[in-house]
């Protein structure tokens, strides 16, 4: 085999999508790479550093998170053909003594799917694209640039000259491709194969029916499993659910404790289909009936259907007419489908069940399309034979392929030059234009004023007999005096006695200690060296890589690790950037509350304010189907208060991976975590009008507000005025 690999060559797979076992796009991928190398390819894969582990036998390329100095990419951005030669640097190198046979990618709408079009015309070799799911179908109800972006970046990407085929799993996600409609094929996700050729389950009916669900338990279709939960409480039958979204299958289970058994996921999809084989009269498959909820659901294709008919047992499935699924059941003539989700459906297809003769019927259409259109066999060669199909064309050495490559250190000079002479003095113009010329030239002057009178700021007079507040703050040089002033100010107008507990960021020198301790005598200071201590104990790289990455490259996720790690109770977290103005009466009482002894710890609510634009950095859809509720809207960690026990770190690791892969990093990651911590509590938001983000020039002049949040461009008013007029304020 080893020489036979030799002659093929190698398949270099380029997507943040890591292939491996799992579900969606991952798995699919992972089996058809498996596929290819199963007949003779060498697989090699680039993906994001820190993620998950791939065979061993694959070559893995690792590409660093963003850096810094790497420019935003767009499709239409000028600059990111300097993106893709940064990471040219790694991948040119890593493969030059491949020889590559052709490159896969996936279009979902993330820069790597790009850069897969880019590698594969820098080296001349053929590309291919899979394609699982409409990625502007994501964005759309949620940031229409987005989705305008992604749509323009897959379009572009199929278009591309040395794309061979794009692997669609349905024909509704072909785009329209002036001239080529023949790059698009239909291949159906790949299922594992579970069972011998040949070899038949066979269940039979049951006077009890029994329904099984696998997988992703999105809140958009918790009404529908409503409905057959209730139907199938009419027959005395059971709805059990796997899903790793334990949270709504609970809330199905306590709903009816009679009929829904929710289960952890499993850790196999052969372990899948031997429980629900044993265990269930059907498989079911169910959307919502709205599909404008979850739009990409219209032209994708469900796995667990190509998977679970490999069981040999009936498939219900419960998908509104417009969606491709329901298309291709009408099309099959399926036995057991709804396409209104009604309970007279539902329980007239729960009635076939229990018919012997039907329930045979069913049986045997689930076998006949698992030997058919969804045969694993049929889907790998598809995909193998297009692969395949260009092993004669002649191939250039890879040093051949790079003609262009002397291009490089020009190009790269050319960028440089472009970001000094146009990037930057651009923001700086935008800047000036924003901020105006008076305090676009006196900032500096401005913040050196403010960190000054800092230092000369009287110690607040003693609160009354009010209990203290306690408060933390991750701050270092360059924030120590906003610190003060935000601590002070909160004082000030709480009449509390506070507790100032500071976390270094890195950068906290004992003179900044000092003059805030002057100031606030009590509290904690956690030092850098604390801190390294804490995160290599808590969270060691071996099982936490992502966490790890991003707290080397991320300072605003220290706000999370460095406060909450190996500790316990509530914990008022706020930004330095913040000014008090008035007392405080909201965010004192929940403070207050939380301390209260009759407090449920059962019904902890998180603290926060209102963000001035909703700010996430991902996609909603995204983030409510990992946290396993809805997103609340618009919140803004400027305050922000959380239990520390509530924090689950190894959650927390699959939520930043699961973003990463998905979508990439985001400068907003933070919030969006919080966001999805407090969507499964019912979090209390400070009043918008009175806690203000990004506050005007009038606001600021005006004093408004209980609190001010300096974000933006905002800061010319904060560092020119609003500190000066929060020490008048009474």
């Amino acid at each position: 085999m080893s020489s036979n690999r030799n002659k093929l060559g190698t398949v270099v797979y380029v997507s943040e999508f890591v292939p491996g076992e799992g579900q969606a796009s991952s798995v699919v991928i992972y089996r058809h790479l498996k596929s290819l190398e199963s007949i003779g390819f060498q697989i090699c894969v680039v993906v994001p550093s820190g993620t998950r582990s791939t065979p061993d036998a694959w070559q893995r390329i690792e590409l660093p998170p963003r850096k810094f100095y790497y420019p935003p990419y767009r499709p239409t951005f000028p600059l990111r053909e300097l993106r893709y030669q940064l990471l040219d640097q790694i991948v040119l190198k890593a493969i030059s003594g491949l020889n590559v046979h052709c490159i896969l990618g996936l279009l979902c709408g993330e820069y790597l799917a790009g850069y897969a079009g880019w590698l594969s015309g820098r080296i001349n070799r053929p590309l291919f694209y899979f394609l699982h799911d409409r990625g502007e179908s994501l964005s759309a109800h949620t940031n229409a640039k987005m989705a305008a972006r992604i749509r323009l970046q897959n379009s572009r990407l199929s278009a591309l000259p040395q794309v061979r085929r794009v692997w669609t799993v349905t024909p509704e996600l072909n785009y329209q491709i002036p001239g080529d409609p023949k790059k698009f094929k239909t291949v159906f996700p790949l299922p594992e194969r579970v069972l011998p050729m040949g070899e038949i389950r066979k269940i039979g009916s049951s006077p009890a029916p029994a329904l099984a669900y696998a997988g992703s338990l999105y809140n958009e279709i918790i009404d529908s499993l409503r409905v057959v939960a209730s139907a199938l409480r009419k027959f005395h039958g059971k709805l059990v659910l796997y899903s790793h979204m334990t949270g709504n299958g609970r809330l199905l289970q306590e709903e009816f404790p009679d009929v829904v058994e929710s289960r952890e996921a499993l850790s196999s999809t052969e372990e899948v289909c031997d429980a629900i084989s044993a265990e269930a009269t059907a498989f079911l498959v169910i959307y919502p009936q709205k599909p404008e909820s979850m739009p990409w659901c219209i032209d994708c294709f469900p796995s667990k259907l190509t998977q679970f008919v490999q069981t040999g047992i009936p498939g219900v499935v419960i998908a509104p007419k417009e969606t491709a699924v329901a298309q291709w059941c009408l099309k099959e003539s399926w036995p057991l489908f709804s396409p209104d989700g009604s309970a007279e459906s539902i329980e007239r297809l729960i009635g076939d069940l229990l018919d012997g003769r039907r329930w045979q019927e069913a049986a045997n259409a689930s076998l006949r399309v698992a030997n058919g259109p969804f045969s694993p066999k049929r889907l790998e060669e598809s995909v193998n034979d297009d692969v395949l199909a260009i092993a004669q064309e002649k191939r250039s050495s890879l040093a051949g392929q790079t003609t262009r490559s002397w291009l490089a250190p020009f190009r790269l000079t050319a960028g440089r030059i472009k970001t000094a002479v146009y990037r930057k003095p651009k923001h700086e113009i935008q800047r000036l234009r924003n901020w105006g010329p008076r305090a676009y030239f006196r900032m500096d002057a401005w913040m050196g004023e403010m960190e000054q009178a800092a230092r000369d700021l009287p110690a607040p007079s003693a609160g009354s007999e009010a209990p203290v507040l306690p408060v933390w703050f991750l701050t270092g040089r360059r924030f120590w005096y906003q610190t003060a002033f935000c601590a002070w100010t909160l004082a000030h107008q709480s009449g509390r006695s506070l507790e100032l507990n500071l976390v270094d960021d890195g950068s906290l020198e004992q003179q900044h200690v000092e003059a805030l301790r002057r100031l606030f005598p009590l509290g904690v200071t956690i030092t850098k060296e604390s801190v390294q201590s804490r995160i290599d104990s808590h969270l060691p790289e071996s099982s936490f890589p992502i966490l790890r990455q991003r707290w080397s490259d991320y300072v605003n996720i220290r706000k999370l690790t460095d406060i909450h790690l190996g500790s316990a109770g509530t914990k008022l977290v706020l930004d330095s950037d913040m000014l008090f103005f008035r007392r405080p009466a909201e965010l004192l009482q929940w403070w207050d509350d939380r301390q209260s002894q009759t407090a449920s710890p059962a019904n902890f609510s998180p603290c926060l304010m209102t963000d001035c634009e909703e700010s996430y950095g991902y996609s909603r859809p995204l983030m409510e189907r990992l946290a396993g509720a809805k997103i609340p809207p618009l919140l803004n960690v400027g305050i922000c208060g959380l239990k520390s026990e509530d924090l689950d770190w190894e959650e927390i690791e699959f939520w930043c991976r699961a973003l990463l892969e998905a979508e990439g990093t985001s400068y907003y990651l933070e919030q969006a975590l919080v966001a999805m911590l407090a969507a499964r509590h019912a979090p209390v938001v400070m009043p918008r009008s009175d806690y203000i983000t990004f506050p005007t020039q009038q606001q600021v002049r005006g004093s408004e507000g209980v609190l001010q949040h300096y974000v933006a461009d905002s800061k010319p008013w904060y560092f020119g005025q609003a500190w000066k007029l929060a020490m008048q304020a009474r």
